[in-house]
């Protein structure tokens, strides 16, 4: 039995044949064991630096990665280490004629030692779910889009990444550390961002050129000739307010029990408006801005008014310096499923916009991708359930995924 303890200690580590006491490891394939400690370590670091301070973190698409590749270097290190002192403890307690005690060391060290070998020698590799229940498998393949492609580079679509943008220690937990303070978001780092969009998307090299061409597309595919923006034409850029929705106070400072919820960023939303009026050309009077439904924060009027005093910043309460928006009666969109889904109770399943929408010769749509209960995550689309005069939306949520 001494001797079978041995033989197996010694194809881990080399021990005193009396003493058990470790004089040497055995030299693991060094091409192997080396990059998966440094992985591994690496790793586990990474991780500690960024959850430790926020644990939200841990849903971060790189938390997903370095998450398995630290656990499994903390469980190679635990099961090894601990490998390395059963067999230690196996053999001086069979010096010592200690048999019960060193037969359970053993059979523990085995276990131990046996679950880190089969594990290491496993392939990492992504989980095939493609068959199990409840998967969706595209039937079109991955990569491959429907449609005609739009655009002025037809179906290209630009992604703008900078993580300088924000500020990593930000808790948006309450209005003193809100994603929307200048501490939180560079803006000139937001500018570069949109600079960079604006021209990747158009293929152009200059703003001028890539608003009038973003311009000429829209005019040509609308029946209106291949011409650029006209000094009369109005221009409406709905953004997303929805935390205005319920009005903002008489002056039009935000109430200081506000959810700190995720509106269109004004940093964003300044970056458009140093595009259209200084790299564009368009009047600020020709500018209209808002959420229809709700009002506009001073917390965003302020930022803006600072360079653009002259553009109409659209609520729909009367609110000091604001643009009070014009209700209009004529119906603006009629829904396909005629109060089937999404309000059985309509009786004319329809709704009307603002007038000054109505009107607009553009509507430019800059919602905020965020989470939605029932939604998913809200784009383009679910933006303009803001748009319409009711007092809500409530009915269109129907129509979402889980109303």
């Amino acid at each position: 039995m001494k001797r079978i303890v041995n033989y197996v200690a010694n194809r881990l580590f080399i021990c005193h044949p009396d003493t058990g006491k470790i004089i040497s490891f055995r030299k693991p394939k060094l091409m192997t064991i080396i990059p998966f400690i440094i992985i591994g370590l690496a790793s586990l670091i990474w991780l500690l630096i960024r959850v430790l301070p926020k644990p939200s973190r841990i849903t971060y698409p790189c938390m997903k990665v370095a998450m398995p590749l630290a656990f499994s270097f903390l469980a190679w290190i635990t099961s090894m280490s601990a490998t390395v002192l059963l067999f230690r403890k196996a053999i001086i307690n069979f010096n010592a004629m200690k048999y019960k005690y060193a037969l359970l060391f053993l059979v523990i060290a085995v276990v131990a030692g046996t679950g880190t070998l089969v594990y290491e020698s496993l392939p990492t590799r992504a989980a095939d779910v493609s068959s199990q229940a409840g998967i969706f498998e595209d039937p079109l393949g991955p990569n491959s889009p429907i449609g005609t492609p739009k655009g002025i580079i037809p179906g290209r679509v630009v992604w703008a990444y900078n993580p300088d943008a924000t500020n990593i220690n930000c808790t948006n937990a309450n209005h003193s550390d809100a994603y929307w303070l200048e501490k939180n978001c560079d803006q000139a780092v937001v500018d570069m961002m949109f600079s960079d969009g604006i021209k990747e998307l158009t293929g152009k090299s200059t703003h001028a050129d890539a608003w009038d061409a973003i311009f000429r597309y829209f005019n040509v595919n609308h029946d209106k000739g291949d011409v650029g923006y006209a000094s009369d034409e109005t221009l409406f850029i709905k953004i997303n307010a929805v935390t205005a929705w319920s009005g903002a106070e008489p002056d039009g400072e935000m109430p200081s029990n506000t959810p700190v919820e995720f509106d269109t960023s004004p940093q964003a939303i300044l970056a458009l408006l140093r595009q259209l009026v200084n790299e564009a050309g368009i009047p600020q009077e020709n500018i209209y801005i808002g959420d229809p439904m709700a009002d506009i924060w001073n917390t965003l009027y302020d930022k803006f008014y600072a360079e653009f005093p002259n553009i109409n910043y659209a609520s729909k309460r009367t609110i000091p310096n604001r643009y009070k928006l014009t209700y209009s009666e004529e119906p603006g969109i009629f829904y396909s499923d005629k109060g089937t889904v999404m309000d059985q109770l309509w009786e004319v399943p329809t709704n009307s916009f603002f007038q000054e929408m109505m009107d607009a010769d553009y509507l430019l749509n800059v919602p905020a991708m965020k989470g939605h209960r029932w939604g998913g995550v809200t784009m383009f689309a679910k933006n303009h359930f803001g748009s319409n005069t009711t007092d809500g939306s409530w009915r269109l949520h129907k129509g979402l995924m889980k109303p």
